[in-house]
């Protein structure tokens, strides 16, 4: 077990990649606002984002909107 746990920090600290983060009943938790993913999100493509980047959808566009 503590081999698996080495290789996690090692993976995280050299590409950036981590696991996505679940409460107890298995929904993804928000890296940027720390809520329940799906509960912030209206469209099947932030759906499918999330499991990808692990930000719900609000978080994800307020982190690429663009300008006006």
């Amino acid at each position: 077990m503590r081999l698996i746990e080495h290789l996690k920090d090692i993976i995280e600290s050299e590409t950036n990649i981590r696991p996505l983060t679940r409460n107890e009943n298995g929904d993804v938790i928000c890296y940027q606002c720390g809520r329940v993913a799906k509960e912030h999100c209206y469209t099947p493509a932030g759906l499918r984002e999330v499991e990808i980047s692990g930000l719900c959808e609000e978080c994800y566009d307020k982190l690429f909107d663009e300008d006006e």
